[in-house]
Parts: C-alpha cells; structure tokens; sequence
C-alpha cells in the first residue's frame, strides 16, 4: 500500500509495503497512523453486481476541512494506464452511505454503469486509489489493490433453438446445444455446465424431465465418446468456454417407446457450477417441440394478423381452424384502447375480411381479422394461444400445447 501526500508548497511521499488481500471480497485494509485515510473497504457482491467503497476520514488536517473523499477505480487495469473511473464518496447517509456524519465516506455503485472499468475480462483483482482533499488543497491518496476470490462463473451466451420441429415419421435428427461460459478464475476452475428441462403442460403446471437429472455439456471438441459405441458431444472446440451437447430428436410414430420426443412448451434452465460449488445465475430458455407458432405480423393499421406456424395447421376434426379454436388476451397496460378480439380467419390473399378467401386447412399463414375497441396508443399488447391443449393440430395429429402463444404490440394509431 502507498501513501502520497500533496501539498503546492512541498511533497514528500511514505511508502510501506503494499497489502494484497486474499480470500473473499470484503476485505480491508488499515492505514498509517499519521494519514488522515483510516480503514478503508471494498467488497463486490458479486450476486447484486454492486461495488461498495468506504473509507474512514478525518474531517480536518491542520485546521483545513474535508473538501471531497473520492475512489478512482482501475478495475482490474494493474498498469494503471487506463482512464480511471471518478467516483465521489460521501457522508450524507445516501447512496450506499449507512450513517450520515459518522467520517466514514461510501458509495454503492452498479458494476455496468461504470463507463470505463466495470468488472468484466476480469482476473480476480482489483486496483483502486482512495483520495480525501482538504481546503488547503492538500491530498492524501492510499492506494491497493484487492483479491475477490472466487468469482463466480457466469453464463454469457445460449445456443439453442427455439423451435424444435420433429423429423418425418421414424427418423431422427440431432441438434446441437450450446453453453458460453466465462470464469475469472479460469476454465479449468469450471466444474459442470448443463441445463434441466422443465415440459409446461396444458394446466400450466410443469414436470421435470430427465428423472431430474441435468444435460450436461462439454467442452471437449468431439473427442471423447461419451455413450458407447461411439456419440460424443459435438462440441466445436476444445477448452473454449463454449460447452456443447448434441440432443437426439426422434420423429413420430417410433415402435421404441423409449425413443420418443415429447412436444410442447419446455423452459430449459442453464447453469454452471465451478470447482468450489458456487453456481452461475441460472438462464432459461423457452422451447416448442412439434406444432408450433413460429412468427407474427401486424398490419400497421392493426386490421389484422399474420400469424406463422411451422408446419401445416388443423382443427381437432382434421378442417380448417376458426376463430373458436384461438383464444386472444388483451392487454391495455394504460393505453386509450379497451378491447381487442379475433372477427375472423382466412387466407393471406386479401387485406379485407370481405375479400380474404376461406381456409382449407394445411395452411402455415393465417390472416386473423381483428377488431379493436378504441384507438391503440402502441402501447396495448395482444396474446394469441391455443384456446386448448386439443384445438390445433399438424397433419402428424401432433396437437399444439395448450400454453403456446405469440404475442404483438398494437401500433399507435395516426391515420384519419
């Protein structure tokens, strides 16, 4: 740790051994008896992604007033050369402050809103210089550096579809899922990253799928066989943060049992844990397998909807679908429209409901009519869904779950 001392007349400068801490954040250093910067304090929680800064400080030196207690934060830069972070400590029990008047200077800080240094590419220290000036344009500057222990690793990108159309009738097809994992500490120091499947079901409850287990991913670049004779993980790159697993998806109509791909709405929820059982924050992500809503367009007047499946849509009896089988949501969320329902369904041939031609059945557009009651502001919300887990169906009698939907805003209204 290094103590300088500046004043316009002389400087001198007392330096004593620096101090790195190990361990967790929280920790704390102690300072010379004849500065007036008494312990100071940094933590990073790592959860909340909030920096705390704190610092004892005398109010006065030699008859001179505190004028400002401030942090230039060089993240984890240990040249210093960067462009240090400016921020401002105070007293005044706001802001991260506890008790006002009690000489202990702080600051809570978001770890995104600093505009040159936040903890990203980190590697598990910290740089950072403690300055209080007085009146008489004397500064007092402590300058360490702190360990934060084990960081925790965190997920930064999924690779995963978010439509899973079965293959024809006895067939398979393989997609590859994908974990970008970042570890200050190291990838080696990264124990397992893998997702559990959730199936939502038509009651809106859900059932977790694998008897529990996690799918693991890996990070082995295809080498190792994971299940014999020979599957491995389809994993691109070896040790490149990005862990992978090939999912199997089996078509209808299996004579296996066992080998069969269940359809609907899943929510898969990823997480990585490192060698010291600390968990990742957890990132889900929605998948349809089977018949499935796969776009939506609105008319820029709102008169209608296209709605886009993947595959050809039915009603129960194997027809056309009609309004009865959807069921729309409304949302106002403090627009001037009230109300908005479904007139009617037809093909995308025409932009009147007059002139639109009937279904057939098979179509993967469909133009919904639509009827709003008063005049959208943009900011009211359309929720299209099944009306049920049996009301539309592809040519496989694979039904669309009962909790799929697509969803819109309405535009704001400006014509005459």
């Amino acid at each position: 740790m290094k103590f300088q001392y500046f004043n316009p007349i002389r400087s001198f400068f007392l330096i004593i051994p620096a101090l790195i801490f190990w361990g967790c954040p929280d920790s704390a250093s102690t300072t010379d008896t004849d500065s007036p910067l008494g312990e100071l304090q940094f933590t990073f929680l790592q959860e909340d992604r909030i920096l705390y800064f704190a610092i004892d400080v005398a109010p006065n030196v030699k008859g001179n007033s505190l004028e400002t207690a401030v942090v230039y934060w060089f993240g984890t830069d240990t040249t210093s050369t960067r462009t240090a972070d400016y921020l401002l400590l105070n007293d005044d029990g706001i802001s991260g402050d506890i008790l006002k008047n009690d000489d202990l200077y702080s600051l809570k800080v978001i770890n995104n809103t600093l505009t040159q240094n936040p903890i990203d590419n980190d590697t598990g220290r910290v740089y950072l210089d403690f300055e209080a000036t007085y009146k008489n344009n004397a500064s007092f500057v402590v300058q360490d550096s702190f360990y934060l222990g084990n960081i925790i690793p965190r997920i930064t990108g999924i690779g995963a579809p978010d439509i899973i159309t079965l293959p024809e009738s006895g067939g398979v097809t393989f997609i590859t899922v994908t974990a970008t994992v970042r570890d200050a500490n190291g990838l080696a120091d990264i124990r397992r990253v893998g997702f559990v499947s959730y199936h939502l079901l038509n009651d809106s409850t859900s059932i977790l799928l694998n008897d529990g287990n996690i799918i693991n991913l890996y990070d082995d670049g295809n080498e190792v066989i994971i299940y014999e004779p020979n599957f491995t993980s389809g994993d691109a790159d070896a040790n490149d943060g990005t862990y992978s697993f090939r999912i199997p998806v089996f078509g209808p109509g299996n004579p296996d049992t066992t080998l069969k791909t269940k359809t609907g709405i899943f929510d898969w929820i990823f997480e990585a844990v490192d060698m010291a059982n600390t968990y990742s924050d957890t990132v889900i992500h929605r998948v349809c397998t089977g018949m499935c809503f796969e776009s939506a367009s609105l008319a820029a007047n709102n008169s209608y909807i296209d709605v886009t499946f993947n595959a050809g849509v039915y009603n129960t009896n194997g027809d056309s679908v009609v309004v009865s089988d959807f069921s729309l949501a409304f949302a106002q969320n403090g627009g001037p429209a009230t109300a908005a329902a479904i007139s009617s369904v037809k093909k995308d041939d025409f932009t009147s409901a007059d002139s639109a031609s009937v279904l057939s059945g098979g179509e993967t557009v469909i133009r919904m009519f639509l009827n709003i009651t008063g005049t959208p502001g943009g900011v009211e919300t359309i929720l299209i869904m099944p009306a049920d887990g049996s009301s539309i169906y592809n040519s496989d009698e694979t039904a669309m779950s009962a909790v799929a939907g697509i969803s819109t805003t309405l535009n704001e209204f400006t014509g005459p």
